[in-house]
């Protein structure tokens, strides 16, 4: 992390340099370019306060690397959307308590990312994530919700959560909650419950 603040001090916007975002690990696996990028509105991007630093890489080291590891076959994972500033969430149109942009009035709310798995479909990634002992590795995960329309996975460690929760979202703004054994098997749920055939792939 001193490397990284260092990297970092003083930069008014990030786009215009890639090599220090690039260079400035997270975690192992994940950069601090992943962390803040927006491909539709960088102009929007800021660097982020140190503290905000600070959570997100606490959030790829205790989720997005377990993740990777044992639910996306150790394969890259593409990221759509982790840290947000409050206008960028605003112009994106996140819900204005989001916990993508980690605080909110000064209080945390955990931390969120939109991820693609590479090495396995998201309904495998969906189904692992739902393993008890996958999700032991992972004890700050508290909400998981998955896009079929839009093939990603929504992680986040939201405070106001004390559990675990499991969701589709099938359009923008609509959620519904599925157990955990639902998500287990999301396949045969996307199925039945939602009539629509899927595979789990690999």
């Amino acid at each position: 992390m001193n490397r990284l603040n260092n990297d970092l001090a003083g930069i008014p916007g990030v786009r215009d340099h890639y090599r220090y975002l690039a260079g400035a690990q997270l975690s192992k696996h994940f950069t601090a370019y992943e962390f803040v990028d927006s491909t539709r509105y960088p102009e929007l991007v800021v660097v982020p306060p140190p503290e905000v630093i600070r959570q997100g890489a606490d959030f790829a080291n205790d989720i997005l690397e377990p993740y990777r590891e044992l639910c996306c076959a150790a394969k890259p994972v593409k990221i759509n959307s982790w840290y947000r500033n409050h206008v960028l969430n605003a112009r994106v149109g996140g819900v204005e308590n989001s916990v993508h942009q980690i605080y909110y009035n000064d209080v945390f709310l955990g931390v969120a990312a939109d991820t693609v798995p590479s090495g396995v479909s998201i309904y495998t990634a969906m189904s692992r994530l739902a393993d008890p002992k996958i999700m032991a590795r992972m004890p700050q995960l508290r909400t998981v919700i998955i896009y079929p329309k839009n093939g990603f996975i929504h992680i986040d460690t939201a405070v106001q959560r004390d559990n675990v929760v499991f969701m589709v979202s099938m359009a923008k703004g609509k959620y519904e909650y599925i157990s955990q054994d639902e998500a287990r098997d999301i396949v045969n749920t996307m199925k039945n419950r939602f009539k629509i055939n899927v595979s789990g792939g690999h």
